[in-house]
């Protein structure tokens, strides 16, 4: 798989350094400050690397591949009790977009100008919705949900960056990892690191 078809934007965050990929000596690099991930570019440095993280730090991080052939590492979920995976702890799903609000939930008071909750859907953003079929308008119930991922290695990462990576080509994590630095992964086109969760 090449760089091109490889999807960064999963691995960046706007707030956290523009929310941009950048190059630096022959790999594109995207991070969100938990997560750092790079593919091989034949695309020159990026112009400005000072508004980049200081990449000292971030290439560091990434030891040589070689390092983690043939030594790979499961995980298991750490589950918990959640609100309603459905609903989200809404009570109930689906329906229309509000007419009164345009789906926004909130209105404009005429009189006094301030925004508040739509009468119509009652700040929901959409009528006609129905009872949540999996918790049945109770949010909660025996529905458990994994929250983060454990490895061999006694790494713990949540389970958002799991899911991510899970998505890469052929993702797989190194045993080598020590635990107190961050867990390596390597996947086709690409590798990459990820901190860990200190209390999953």
């Amino acid at each position: 798989m090449t760089e091109s078809e490889i999807n960064l934007t999963p691995f960046l965050d706007k707030e956290f350094f523009g929310g941009t990929p950048w190059n630096f000596k022959g790999f594109r690099y995207a991070t969100d400050g938990r997560i750092a991930v790079r593919v091989p570019t034949d695309e020159p440095d990026s112009d400005d690397l000072s508004k980049q993280p200081a990449n000292g730090d971030v290439t560091s991080a990434f030891p040589p591949i070689g390092d983690l052939l043939g030594q790979w590492s499961d995980a298991t979920p750490i589950m918990r009790e959640c609100c309603c995976i459905e609903c989200e702890g809404e009570r109930e799903v689906g329906g229309d977009k509000c007419p009164g609000c345009d789906g926004d939930g909130e209105v404009r008071c005429p009189t006094c100008w301030r925004n508040h909750d739509c009468d119509e859907c009652g700040g929901h953003g959409k009528i006609n919705r129905k009872r949540c079929p999996r918790c049945q308008g109770k949010m909660v119930g025996a529905f458990e949900q994994a929250v983060a991922y454990r490895f061999q290695t006694g790494h713990a990462i949540a389970a958002k960056y799991y899911e991510s990576i899970a998505r890469l080509p052929n993702a797989r994590y190194g045993k080598k990892s020590l635990l107190d630095m961050p867990l390596r992964f390597t996947f086709d086109g690409g590798d990459g690191v990820v901190m860990r969760r200190k209390d999953p």
